[in-house]
């Protein structure tokens, strides 16, 4: 994630220096050792930050926990209004006030949005390994069942 926002600072794709670069990590947890409830939480990092101060404590942001039993059935209500908050904060920026009481205008690009397995599936609408189309990076089309005895159960997917 650094070596990337530095390719694109150097490509100028940032106007100004007081743009800001972050990332977005999703990830679902059991807040209690019994019972359902769940949590689903999206984490904000600032790359501008020095990697060995990025992640520390004081340096992350936590914008969204989502409970409920079970994963959220519909992450993109959700996350819609944080892509529209990001979308005017990357396309029209926001002013902000300095100490000598100047103003400066910072611009918010998210550079990634991460999580697990689970997560990113999500994320990106998949609807899994066992559907037909069930690999999130290729679009190789599954058969049910093995060749010869379709009712063997699995999903396999033949090379050509």
């Amino acid at each position: 994630d650094g070596l990337a926002y530095k390719s694109m600072v150097e490509k100028r794709l940032f106007e100004s220096p007081y743009d800001v670069a972050i990332g977005l990590g999703i990830d679902g947890f059991l807040p209690f050792k019994r019972g359902r409830l769940t949590c689903t939480i999206v984490n904000m990092t600032i790359y501008n930050i020095h990697p060995d101060q990025r992640y520390q404590k004081h340096n992350l942001a936590q914008i969204m926990v989502i409970p409920g039993k079970g994963k959220p059935k519909d992450l993109e209500s959700f996350l819609a209004p944080v892509y529209e908050e990001l979308d005017h904060l990357s396309r029209v920026g926001i002013k902000v006030v300095t100490p000598d009481h100047g103003t400066i205008l910072a611009k918010v690009h998210l550079m990634t949005f991460i999580g697990d397995i689970p997560a990113v599936a999500d994320l990106i609408k998949h609807t899994g390994h066992m559907s037909y189309f069930g690999c999130r990076l290729c679009v190789v089309k599954g058969v049910r069942g093995l060749i010869n005895d379709p009712l063997s159960g699995g999903m396999y997917f033949v090379g050509k």
